[in-house]
């Protein structure tokens, strides 16, 4: 017999993380976010901000969302930059991935 897992790289060497984090609660809004990136096929990593905790007022969440609501973003893949309140995550979604968003500014005023 071959132990193949003695041969296998650690897990957290071959484990990245994707390039989206969400931090949302199940509200309208806080789907907004999630509804885009099923839709484009984007992974994307989840965290539930839990209203009765009041998660989105706690010091860690504000310093990422000031306003202390949700939903927020963070992408990895750009300095970690956060981006809060759901349409301005939806158009920095549709601009760092090019779907669902014309590139020509008269059909994109036309979308909006």
């Amino acid at each position: 017999l071959v132990d193949i897992t003695a041969a296998a790289p650690a897990p957290s060497m071959t484990t990245k993380k994707p390039d989206i984090h969400v931090l949302t609660a199940s509200t309208q809004n806080g789907w907004k976010p999630l509804i885009y990136l099923e839709e484009a096929g984007i992974e994307y990593e989840l965290t539930h901000i839990d209203f009765s905790k009041k998660e989105q007022k706690s010091d860690w969440y504000k310093k990422l969302n000031p306003n202390g609501r949700i939903p927020t973003i963070i992408d990895r893949s750009n300095d970690d930059f956060a981006v809060f309140e759901s349409n301005a995550i939806l158009l920095y979604l549709a601009e760092k991935y090019g779907k669902f968003w014309p590139t020509d500014p008269k059909k994109r005023s036309e979308g909006i």
